[in-house]
């Protein structure tokens, strides 16, 4: 899990149990909100990341490059858009990828969805796009990995479990984003980001040609499958 964000797995199960409590609307409520909405497949990208922006806790993962990357890799992205009128009300990027050698496929949602976790009918309408999808695509198995502030976080844990969601056990996997994430400006010239790292990384780059390491640029896809198996190996052995 990254920062506490719930990662959550559901099975493509094609019914939907049915909720009534104090804090979970009845079941004509829900009829009724959603005959004012509808789902839309969009296939623009302009448009797409429009509408990702326009979502609480928007994340660059739900973003149309992201899914073109993921594709590049193998997966092929769809992407959900539920609308109550004319207004945009929840997004959902997810990627399939077909289990090689079977006719089984997977569904991955990173950081999705997006939406308002107390409008329940368009929460349920977004998964259940995805639901179709699934049972199209025979899929296995659809996993989402929303990150919402943290006053939202329970809120979201509680609807993702009313729509059969259930809790990623391991906290380690490959999938997983990283648990801590930190981002710098790299506007200013090369001395004033020196200065702003912290004390220790300063110390261990000046000791760098001393202990024999020099640094160069490249632009070899062996080199960065290099570096990504160092950052690999330095994340186990942190943990």
């Amino acid at each position: 899990m990254d920062n506490g964000a719930p990662s959550l797995l559901a099975p493509p199960s094609p019914g939907m149990r049915r909720w009534t409590s104090a804090r979970w609307p009845g079941l004509d409520e829900l009829q009724a909100q959603r005959q004012a909405l509808r789902v839309v497949e969009v296939v623009d990208g302009r448009r797409w990341n429009a509408l990702v922006l326009q979502q609480p806790d928007f994340e660059l993962e739900q973003g149309w490059a992201w899914g073109e990357v993921q594709r590049e890799a193998g997966w092929v992205p769809h992407r959900y858009a539920v609308f109550r009128g004319a207004a945009c009300v929840g997004t959902l990027s997810v990627s399939r990828r077909r289990i090689p050698a079977t006719p089984y496929s997977i569904l991955y949602g990173s950081r999705g969805p997006l939406v308002a976790w107390d409008d329940d009918a368009a929460c349920r309408m977004l998964v259940g796009a995805v639901r179709d999808l699934a049972r199209r695509s025979r899929a296995v198995f659809l996993r989402v990995s929303p990150n919402p502030r943290d006053d939202r976080r329970p809120r979201a844990h509680e609807v993702l479990e009313r729509l059969q969601f259930e809790d990623v056990a391991d906290e380690w996997t490959t999938w997983n984003a990283p648990r801590v994430t930190m981002s710098m400006n790299i506007g200013d010239d090369e001395e004033v980001l020196f200065r702003g790292l912290r004390r220790r990384i300063r110390q261990n780059i000046a000791s760098g040609p001393r202990r024999g390491l020099r640094v160069r640029t490249s632009d070899d896809r062996g080199d960065l499958a290099a570096f990504q198996r160092l950052l690999v190996t330095m994340g186990r052995e942190k943990k």
